[in-house]
């Protein structure tokens, strides 16, 4: 399998490039709003947090690939399920910390060139780590979850995923008022929401993909 993964260089360097292709569609409308507006509108890091949001989506996309595709094929092909589990992992992970990191750079390459050197409102540098570490792990967990619910249970898997879907757009912005925190509690209690919520995904996910029966998943 980490052959076959690793011949798919292309497909990674497509999920790179439709990163950078995000960021310079903003970077390129931030520019024209200087033009417009004076140095208000590149005051912002919005590039930086476009970057970012799209590193989470391309993430998600390449985690769904390794899940969906690879999974079926390298366990077809013989290949040990609990091997072919912990590959995903890995390279879910792998991949997840380099489009972070891709997404720092671009971000320091707009300050540095599309800047023009004044300060900047760096975004990206308001995120404390554990939002970058939820960012590049939480996807991976996201799809091996999503896999494993539609695999076991097909068609109607696709209500629990809803389901779970809308519990965490509404869980972490009705948090406050299920229990009544101060803000900085609240910032406080959402690492650990998101670490156990990453956690649960995850084994739950991986407990099912290592049980399903990949004919009739």
């Amino acid at each position: 399998m980490w052959r076959q993964v690793c011949l798919g260089r292309g497909t990674m360097l497509t999920y790179w490039c439709i990163q950078f292709g995000l960021w310079l569609l903003v970077s390129v409308v931030m520019l024209i709003a200087e033009q417009i507006f004076g140095s208000e509108g590149v005051a912002l890091g919005i590039p930086g947090m476009a970057a970012f949001i799209g590193g989470i989506l391309v993430v998600f996309c390449m985690s769904v690939t390794l899940t969906g595709v690879y999974f079926a094929l390298a366990v077809n092909l013989g290949v040990c399920r609990r091997r072919v589990v912990a590959g995903i992992w890995a390279l879910g992970a792998l991949y997840g910390a380099a489009i972070m990191l891709t997404t720092v750079l671009l971000q320091m390459l707009w300050a540095a060139t599309f800047a023009g050197g004044r300060p900047v409102l760096d975004m990206i540098s308001l995120i404390p780590w554990w939002g970058w570490a939820s960012a590049a792990l939480l996807p991976v967990a996201f799809s091996v979850f999503g896999s494993g619910i539609v695999r076991t249970f097909g068609t109607r898997g696709g209500v629990v995923l809803y389901i779970a879907f809308m519990a965490f757009c509404i869980v972490p912005s009705q948090m406050n008022n299920i229990i009544p925190l101060e803000e900085e509690q609240l910032l406080a209690a959402l690492p650990w929401f998101f670490a156990v919520l990453g956690v649960v995904c995850g084994v739950v996910g991986t407990i099912l993909l290592l049980r399903v029966n990949i004919k009739n998943g």
